[in-house]
């Protein structure tokens, strides 16, 4: 087998397809370039547009050439145009190569904008669910400094279709594991502290408890070891204190277009967290 970064998700039999220098020029660049990370990205390519330095002038050194995608629930045939049409002339020239079988696919594209030199990588998982990357992200010391968290399906969105899901809310806890310095979300603290103050529970247990031993399924996270000690009620209290402290503004203010969502650009925040 040909020498891939994420070889451990290549477990069932896969078909590849395209240009093989492609891979071996992503297994390359992919620990030495800014990376972005987008769970549930679905078919949205607006973060390869708009989340960077010239729009976002915060993330400055931050700003990714490597965009991360996962969807578990991205279909094979989805919808028209197809995925790879999205991101063709006039938007790209594109170089790509595959790994894929009916149930899933890894597609790495080679980005470069018409009359430019400048080159975006883009891997997109299909069918793997968020925390199966993320996972990855934290084995293989792959830092992603921008995450871009729109309508995560867990606290906003369609629903989690996983029973070990991470909600992005909970996502500057992995801050640390996974060098977030920046996320960019419609659910500002006062989304957040909704959810905290509305007592939850899933099989009996605290909604929070049950995602924060998710978080330990995939990180040695002694802060989280430290919470899931504490009552459901303190716990909540010391999540409120730690998110809420996370500096945010929005983005999109006094009329300003600097990063769009088809259905969230005027909740859109940027969080820096408190490294």
């Amino acid at each position: 087998m040909i020498n891939f970064v994420f070889n451990k998700l290549l477990q069932m039999p896969f078909n590849t397809e395209g240009d093989i220098s492609v891979l071996n020029e992503f297994n390359s660049v992919i620990k030495i370039q800014s990376v972005l990370f987008y769970p549930s990205s679905g078919a949205d390519i607006n973060d390869l547009f708009y989340v960077n330095s010239k729009r976002i002038e915060e993330i400055n050194e931050c700003s990714p050439n490597i965009f991360v995608h996962t969807d578990f629930m991205f279909r094979r045939d989805y919808g028209l145009p197809t995925f790879d049409q999205l991101l063709e002339y006039p938007n790209f020239y594109i170089s790509k190569f595959k790994y894929l079988n009916d149930d899933k696919s890894i597609n790495i594209y080679k980005l470069r904008r018409p009359n430019s030199n400048e080159i975006k990588w883009l891997i997109f998982f299909r069918g793997y669910y968020n925390e199966d990357i993320i996972k990855e992200l934290i084995i293989n010391k792959i830092k992603i400094p921008v995450v871009y968290a729109i309508c995560d399906g867990i606290t906003h969105g369609m629903g989690a279709c996983n029973e070990k899901n991470i909600p992005t809310i909970l996502y500057p806890l992995l801050a640390s594991d996974l060098g977030i310095k920046f996320i960019i979300t419609e659910q500002g603290w006062d989304t957040v502290k909704k959810r905290l103050e509305d007592a939850s529970y899933t099989l009996g247990e605290d909604e929070f408890r049950l995602w924060l031993k998710n978080i330990l399924l995939i990180s040695d996270n002694l802060f989280i070891k430290h919470l899931l000690n504490l009552s459901n009620e303190d716990l909540r209290n010391i999540l409120r204190r730690e998110l809420g402290a996370i500096n945010e503004k929005s983005l999109n203010e006094d009329g300003k277009l600097r990063c769009y969502h088809v259905t969230y650009t005027k909740e859109m925040k940027l969080k820096k967290m408190n490294l």
